[in-house]
């Protein structure tokens, strides 16, 4: 599959450390769970809009509560769009595909909770009964959070109220945080329950999300390959041209556009993080030779490896400290 040389410039989020602890590619997140509480997980962080902004398609068992403490933000997944500015907030729900675009600089808190959290270890009556109907409703894949709506207003502030607990650790603040997000579930539940979400640009499909996340799966495998469409769609048992179609219709990128980015921010990873050479860079993530990456690298940021490599190592290399 050859990368098309019309490919739009896809920015790219770098953070000091992956926020799930596993490899900077990996599209299906393991959250680790660095806070004391068992199954909650809180990740503050800075994202700059220059060289590296997105948090490219991913997804991660774990229910997910953002918090935009200053700046604006794109939530993205395959069935809706928004906006978010400092103040707002948005649920993600387990298993849903989305992206992350920042349209300045922007600082955003994430907590992920799983449903041992909700319902305990051995509480398997209680997930059934009020954990996998959420985990379960499709047409809630993701719903925003307003300040200006009062509504959304109490659900932020459990939100708030959330990362104050796990920031400070108090005396039992294990139980308050728990307290916190059992009394949020409810209206978590009560969203769950409508059908369909107000504001969706297209019904979910089971079968189109499943063949995504197969064929998002194989690429991020396999990019150091030379790769074709029909291998990707292989990969989902489907044609090239419908491999095409879920591709534009649910993250708006061909698959060679796919693929061009896996590329390349597995190459900034590597230009950020070790002493590599160039050509090492080239051939480890797919680009083949120096020349091509470095073609291909300007394109997208202005600047040869070389030059971004040296900016990293000045300290102006677009980094947030958060």
């Amino acid at each position: 599959m050859s990368d098309r040389s019309s490919s739009p410039s896809i920015p790219f989020y770098l953070p000091s450390e992956s926020p799930s602890g596993a490899p900077f590619g990996a599209l299906e997140e393991k959250i680790i769970h660095q806070n004391r509480v068992p199954h909650y997980a809180l990740y503050p962080g800075g994202i700059t809009h220059a060289f590296m902004s997105e948090i490219p398609w991913h997804w991660h068992g774990e229910f997910e509560f953002g918090y935009v403490q200053r700046g604006r933000i794109r939530y993205k997944t395959s069935c809706q769009e928004v906006i978010l500015s400092a103040g707002d907030g948005i649920f993600i729900n387990s298993g849903v595909l989305h992206t992350l675009t920042p349209l300045e600089k922007v600082q955003i808190y994430s907590q992920f909770i799983d449903g041992d959290f909700l319902a305990g270890v051995d509480g398997e009556s209680l997930y059934e009964r009020y954990v996998r109907p959420v985990a379960e409703a499709y047409q809630l894949d993701a719903l925003p959070l307003f300040q200006t709506d009062p509504a959304g207003e109490r659900c932020l502030a459990a939100l708030r109220e959330g990362i104050r607990l796990a920031e400070d650790e108090g005396d039992f603040y294990e139980l308050k945080l728990r307290r916190v997000f059992l009394e949020l579930w409810q209206t978590v539940f009560r969203w769950a329950e409508k059908s369909p979400v107000d504001g969706l640009e297209r019904a979910y499909d089971p079968i189109a999300d499943g063949r995504m996340k197969e064929m998002i799966r194989f690429i991020q495998q396999h990019f150091p390959e030379p790769l074709r469409t029909a291998d990707v769609a292989d990969a989902a048992h489907i044609s090239e041209r419908e491999c095409y179609r879920l591709f534009q219709s649910r993250i708006g990128l061909t698959p060679a556009e796919f693929l061009l980015s896996v590329r390349m921010r597995q190459a900034v990873e590597l230009l950020y993080y070790t002493q590599k050479s160039v050509l090492e860079i080239a051939v480890e993530t797919g680009f083949g030779s120096s020349s091509y990456f470095g073609k291909r690298f300007k394109e997208q940021f202005s600047l040869s490896p070389g030059q971004f490599r040296t900016r990293r190592r000045s300290g102006d290399s677009g980094k947030s400290t958060g």
